[in-house]
């Protein structure tokens, strides 16, 4: 008989959602297993320089942030987990 592993290395960056990292590390703990959650720090640089080089551009100015809210992008430079 298998009983899986003794503990999980969850590797979750917060601009991506994932369902099945958010069931194992469930599972993991209604098991009594201990989990190591990874959250690596999440950047967009170029982003942040097209908002820079658009900032006397209203029209661009408003695309961008029109994309930026229809887009999976956040940045998280610390690396925190999220909250979902």
């Amino acid at each position: 008989m298998t009983t899986g592993p003794d503990f999980v290395i969850a590797y979750c960056p917060t601009n991506i959602y994932s369902v099945g990292t958010v069931h194992e590390i469930a599972l993991a703990r209604l098991e009594r297993k201990p989990v190591l959650f990874v959250s690596p720090p999440v950047e967009f640089p170029t982003y942040d320089a097209l908002e820079k080089h658009l900032a006397n551009d209203a029209t661009g100015t408003c695309l961008l942030q029109a994309l930026r809210a229809e887009l999976p992008i956040k940045p998280n430079p610390r690396g925190v987990p999220s909250l979902w």
